[in-house]
């Protein structure tokens, strides 16, 4: 499965399981025709405001973030490349 699917997943299984949590918007992920025309930097970026400035944990799906990402093959991860 592609990356940028995968990454849909992910920000569905947040909107779809999030708690009450402080009201903050999530960003939505970098997919269609953004994956293309972003850096890696920008993915970056955009993941960690998914799942690590406390977006995740403020709403109750860390752990669910947790076991996904974990489950994904390594061919399923995107990589930097020089």
């Amino acid at each position: 499965m592609p990356i940028p699917t995968r990454w849909h997943e992910m920000f569905e299984l947040l909107l779809n399981n999030q708690g009450e949590g402080s009201g903050e918007k999530l960003s939505p992920p970098l997919i269609l025709g953004a994956w293309g025309h972003t850096s890696n930097l920008d993915k970056i970026v955009r993941l960690q405001s998914q799942i690590m400035y406390r977006w995740a944990e403020d709403h109750d799906v860390f752990a669910l973030v947790d076991d996904f990402l974990r489950q994904l093959p390594e061919n399923e991860w995107h990589h930097l490349r020089d």
